[in-house]
């Protein structure tokens, strides 16, 4: 295995695990969103509740992260892409 190939197995695990990272940070609100949603509609509203304390939490500090986290997935895959098809 060369060095190129050793850098281009690197960048694909890389972006892997950013694209995994990112998708689950932004599927956490949802799912927390989801959560308060139900609960609204089977419990009499109320001032606050821990779903929607939780979903409040994951929308203002993980869906950020996640977004970061896809862009530099995007980032990797070019990189990727680049050591893929650059010049040899």
């Amino acid at each position: 295995m060369t060095t190129d190939d050793q850098g281009l197995d690197r960048a694909r695990a890389v972006s892997r695990w950013l694209l995994w990272g990112g998708l689950a940070c932004l599927a956490l609100p949802a799912l927390a969103l989801l959560g308060a949603f139900l609960y609204e509609t089977a419990v009499p509203p109320t001032d606050m509740h821990l779903w929607g304390l939780l979903a409040a939490f994951l929308v203002l500090y993980v869906a950020p992260v996640g977004v970061v986290l896809l862009a530099l997935w995007l980032a990797a895959a070019a990189w990727g892409w680049w050591l893929g098809r650059g010049p040899r």
